[in-house]
C-alpha cells in the first residue's frame, strides 16, 4: 500500500461509484441478523443496551460539538488580532487557475463576471475557466450576451454520467495552466484580496499543505428565520469548528467552493471523485490519507443562503447522503484510516461525517424507546428504569443546551442584530436536520449519484461586490 513511504490510493477501493461493497454488505446483513435475534430472544436486554449506546452516543456528538466551538472561540479571538502577510510582488505570485462550475444559472452571469472581476490580482496569470454542460443553452446564450474578458475562458462538458460537478471539474482540469487551483461556486462573492492572501500563504506554509480553505457565510443571512439558522450553522462550522480542527491537524472536510490547491498536488490525487456529491469532503480525507494537510484562512466568500425549506431541503439531503457515502467509503480500510488519521482524527471524521447524520436518523427510534421505558413497557427494575429515564432527560437536556449554547456563541461573537432573537429558534431547525437525514440515506441507495441542482439568484437581498 505504500508508494516511496507514502499510502499509494490507487491501491484502495475509495470510489464512490459503489455504494456498499459485496463485504460490507454480508457485514451489515450479519449485525442485522444478530440484532433482530437478541431482539426476538432478549427483548428487555436489547432494549437496555441499546438506550445505553445511543444515549452515550448523543452525549458525546453534542458535548464534542461544545467543546470544539468553545476552543473556537478562543481561536477565533486570536485570529481577529493575525494580519495576512503580503511580501510577494506581483512578479512572484504564481500563476492561477479557477474554475466555476455552473449549471442553468443563466440570470446570475452579470453579477458572476463582475465578482470574477474584482480580484486584486495581475490578470496576465489568471486564467478562468467557466465551466457549462453541453446541454446548458441558456447560460451559454447569456455568457455569450455579456461576453468575457480575455482571461476567461468557456469549457463545454460533454454529455455523460454522473452529471455531476466534480466530474465537470475533473474535465475542465486538462484546461488548467496554473501553478495553484481554486473553485467558486455561481453565487460566490469572494474577497478581492483573496487569490493575494492564498498565494502568500501558501508561500510561506508547510510543503505538506495541498489545500486552503477560506471562510464561507452568506449575505442574505437576515433574510428569513431559515437563512438565520443556516447562518448560525456555518458561522459555527468555518469560524469555530473548521479552525480547531486545523489547529489540531484532523483531516478537514473541505466545503465546495472557496478551497484553493496546489494544482501538482490535486492532479497527484486524481482530482474530484465524479460518484461522491460530496467531493470536497471526500477530498480533504483522500489529502490526509496522503499524509498532506489542508488549512482554514482567514479570508472569506459570501455565498446565497436558501430562503425557503423547498430549496434547502434537496440541498440538505445532497449534503448528508454524501456524507453517509463517505463514510461507508472509509470504512473499507479501517486500518489504513486509524494510520493516517490517528486516533483524535478518526474521531473527529466520525463526530463530522457519520455519527452526527447516523444519530439524527435514529434519533425517532430512540425517542420511542424512551417513551416505551417512560411507560413501564419494559420488564426493568424499578431502578433501572429510573436511571433509564434520568439518562434520557439528561441526555435530551444537554442536546438541547449544547445546541443553544453553540448558537448563542455565534451570536455573541458576530452581534449580527438579526439573530438576537432567532439564534432561540435553532432548536427546531435540528428536527429539519433530522427529516433531512432520513430521506437522505434512503436515496443514497436509491440514487446516490444523482445530483439535486440548489437555484441560485432567487434571493432579494442586494448582493454588494
Amino acid at each position: 500500500m505504500l508508494k516511496d513511504g507514502i499510502l499509494d490510493l490507487k491501491k484502495l477501493d475509495l470510489s464512490a461509484k459503489t455504494v456498499l461493497t459485496e463485504r460490507q454488505k454480508m457485514v451489515f446483513f450479519l449485525l442485522a441478523l444478530i440484532y433482530m435475534f437478541f431482539l426476538d430472544t432478549y427483548l428487555d436486554a436489547t432494549a437496555y443496551w441499546t438506550m445505553i449506546v445511543f444515549n452515550c452516543a448523543y452525549f458525546f456528538t453534542s458535548n464534542y460539538r461544545l467543546a470544539h466551538i468553545i476552543m473556537g472561540v478562543k481561536l477565533y479571538n486570536f485570529q481577529q488580532k493575525e494580519r495576512n502577510p503580503f511580501f510577494l510582488t506581483d512578479d512572484q505570485l504564481p500563476t492561477y487557475t479557477i474554475l466555476v462550475p455552473l449549471f442553468h444559472e443563466s440570470s446570475i452571469i452579470p453579477s458572476l463576471i463582475n465578482a470574477l472581476c474584482a480580484f486584486d490580482y495581475p490578470k496576465e496569470k489568471l486564467q478562468i475557466l467557466i465551466i457549462l454542460e453541453e446541454e446548458d443553452k441558456e447560460t451559454l446564450a447569456a455568457i455569450e450576451k455579456n461576453g468575457l474578458p480575455s482571461h476567461f475562458q468557456t469549457v463545454i462538458v460533454p454529455k455523460s454520467e454522473p452529471q455531476t460537478k466534480p466530474k465537470a471539474c475533473n474535465y475542465a482540469m486538462q484546461f488548467a495552466t496554473g501553478e495553484l487551483t481554486c473553485i467558486y461556486d455561481a453565487e460566490d462573492r469572494p474577497d478581492s484580496l483573496q487569490l493575494k492572501i492564498v498565494a502568500n500563504k501558501f508561500a510561506v506554509s508547510d510543503k505538506r499543505i495541498s489545500c486552503l480553505q477560506c471562510r464561507l457565510f452568506f449575505y442574505n443571512g437576515h433574510e428569513n428565520l431559515l437563512t438565520s439558522m443556516f447562518e448560525i450553522e456555518y458561522q459555527g462550522y468555518y469560524n469555530f469548528i473548521l479552525p480547531i480542527a486545523t489547529y489540531f491537524k484532523y483531516p478537514l472536510p473541505l466545503g465546495g467552493s472557496s478551497n484553493h490547491f496546489k494544482t501538482d498536488y490535486l492532479i497527484e490525487i486524481g482530482g474530484w471523485d465524479p460518484h461522491n456529491v460530496t467531493e470536497d469532503a471526500d477530498l480533504g480525507m483522500k489529502f490526509a490519507m496522503l499524509g498532506r494537510t489542508a488549512k482554514i484562512i482567514y479570508s472569506f466568500t459570501k455565498e446565497e443562503a436558501p430562503i425557503t425549506v423547498a430549496a434547502w431541503l434537496p440541498q440538505r439531503v445532497r449534503w448528508l447522503k454524501g456524507f453517509f457515502h463517505t463514510c461507508f467509503i472509509y470504512f473499507r480500510h479501517p486500518i489504513q484510516v486509524m494510520k493516517s488519521f490517528k486516533l483524535k482524527g478518526v474521531a473527529f471524521f466520525l463526530y463530522i461525517l457519520c455519527l452526527s447524520p447516523f444519530l439524527m436518523i435514529t434519533s425517532p427510534v430512540v425517542l420511542i424507546l424512551s417513551a416505551a421505558t417512560y411507560l413501564s413497557f419494559f420488564d426493568f427494575s424499578a431502578s433501572t428504569n429510573l436511571m433509564l429515564i434520568l439518562l434520557s432527560w439528561v441526555n435530551f437536556v444537554s442536546t438541547i443546551m449544547s445546541t443553544l449554547l453553540t448558537s448563542y456563541m455565534v451570536l455573541s461573537i458576530h452581534g449580527h442584530r438579526y439573530l438576537r432573537w432567532r439564534w432561540m429558534f435553532f432548536i427546531l431547525y435540528a428536527f429539519l436536520l433530522v427529516y433531512a437525514a432520513i430521506i437522505a440515506i434512503f436515496k443514497l441507495f436509491k440514487e446516490p449519484h444523482k445530483w439535486d441542482k440548489t437555484t441560485h439568484g432567487v434571493t432579494k437581498v442586494k448582493i454588494e461586490n
